[in-house]
């Protein structure tokens, strides 16, 4: 099933759900732990959203992981870094709709002011932050 989502998105969500299955923790126990509501840890884990920082680090320590450990594992089991980063610049079409690419065409010398507010921008914007979950009834 393509999600949209990157490999090592996917993997991540994987490496995180088998983390709890481990420990024998249900998805509600680990969002009561992490402070992650359990429909965003469900979405993770089956990779149909993308994971923050913030919440990486919440899950991470709630399941008692260092969160670099956890990416390392998930690049990893994707096939390397080499692998994603290919994916990112466009190898991979999935990558092309789930990555806003920031690396300018031009030096910053030849961009233009509204051309570097766009970079910046593109750089804090995440539609899937700003959008409610959608709640199972």
């Amino acid at each position: 099933m393509d999600t949209g989502k990157s490999a090592a998105n996917a993997e991540l969500g994987a490496i995180l759900m088998h983390a709890r299955q481990r420990r024998g923790w249900s998805r509600a126990r680990l969002a009561e732990l992490s402070g992650i509501p359990e429909t965003q840890v469900e979405r993770i884990e089956r990779n149909k959203r993308d994971i923050n920082v913030t919440q990486l680090f919440k899950l991470a320590q709630a399941l008692d992981v260092l969160p670099q450990e956890l990416v390392r594992r998930s690049i990893d089991v994707a096939g390397g870094f080499d692998v994603i980063m290919a994916e990112v610049d466009g190898v991979s079409e999935a990558a092309a709709t789930n990555v806003t690419k920031l690396r300018p065409r031009k030096s910053v010398e030849e961009m233009s002011v509204d051309e570097i507010e766009a970079q910046k921008n593109a750089a804090t914007v995440d539609p899937e932050m700003d959008t409610d979950e959608p709640q199972d009834t």
